[in-house]
């Protein structure tokens, strides 16, 4: 059969789960938002500057475990438009699926076009996402995105970025059937890796058993672990402080919620609770500037 680039990149998200994207359609990406306006599970939505775009799919792979927020935009200057949003995603662990069209394979990003200067998305990018992917081929389409969706929720989650040139969107070719489906491969687990893990829980579970004041700070990771971290609390009697990213992480109407942060940077009921703190457990954070 033959397929479009377009129809390709539709059919990977719609495999994916995709059902949003964001961004704002240009010469070079209109051939696959054209294709989505033919979907019935992924909607498009249009916003007024890439940033937008960006802190919108951002809060979309935030809101529900597994869902990934996929933005489509133009390279170059759409590019340099997000990037705040893109780096923010980044800097949080937040997975995100950025898809840029460019202009034809022979003049995409990187290469100069003849009197014309041109931006690098793809060296821009390099610092703020996890991998990027160039496709020269429509017959690399789905693998790439299905590759880039699984290095995106992987290990620590963040950005990936994919540039898909305009005329591999818009030119047909031959696709064997049946197409590929996407399935989480599922990892069998190194017995190694898990001794290890859980000699460093049971430690962990000495330390603040032993304490006499022992307090947890939770983070957005561990937004969907509210029972576990109550039942955690309730066992050992410690206050639970949240990032400033992570405040929906614990219900703030518990009793040993005690506010945002500590130390002399939070409200004063965390700086109460944690002032005599003598063992941390952070859940879901990595404690970096960017409170995650």
């Amino acid at each position: 059969m033959n397929k479009s680039g377009a129809w390709l990149t539709q059919y990977a998200l719609e495999q994916l789960g995709i059902t949003h994207t964001f961004g704002i359609p240009g010469v070079q990406n209109a051939e696959i938002y054209d294709q989505l306006n033919q979907s019935e599970q992924i909607t498009p939505l249009l916003v007024n500057h890439e940033m937008n775009a960006a802190f919108m799919a951002d809060a979309v792979s935030r809101s529900k475990a597994g869902s990934v927020g996929t933005m489509l935009i133009v390279s170059g200057s759409g590019v340099t438009h997000a990037c705040s949003g893109i780096a923010e995603a980044y800097l949080a662990g937040i997975p995100l699926l950025v898809i840029a069209g460019a202009n034809s394979s022979a003049g995409a990003s990187g290469n100069e076009q003849s009197g014309y200067p041109s931006i690098d998305a793809k060296e821009i990018l390099k610092p703020l996402t996890k991998a990027i992917y160039s496709i020269s081929d429509q017959q690399q389409i789905i693998d790439t995105l299905f590759t880039a969706y699984s290095v995106a929720t992987s290990d620590r989650p963040g950005p990936v970025f994919v540039e898909i040139p305009l005329d591999i969107q818009m030119l047909a070719t031959a696709i064997d059937k049946p197409l590929p489906l996407y399935s989480q491969k599922s990892q069998s687990p190194n017995e190694e890796a898990e001794a290890i893990s859980n000699m460093v829980l049971n430690n962990a579970a000495a330390q603040l058993l032993q304490a006499e004041s022992p307090g947890i700070i939770v983070g957005w990771g561990a937004v969907d672990a509210h029972s576990e971290i109550i039942a955690l609390a309730q066992q050992i009697g410690a206050p639970v402080c949240t990032t400033l990213s992570g405040v929906s992480s614990f219900p703030a109407q518990h009793p040993l919620h005690a506010g945002m942060i500590f130390g002399p940077a939070a409200v004063p009921s965390a700086e109460n609770a944690f002032k005599d703190c003598d063992c941390l457990l952070a859940i879901g954070t990595d404690l970096n500037e960017a409170d995650r």
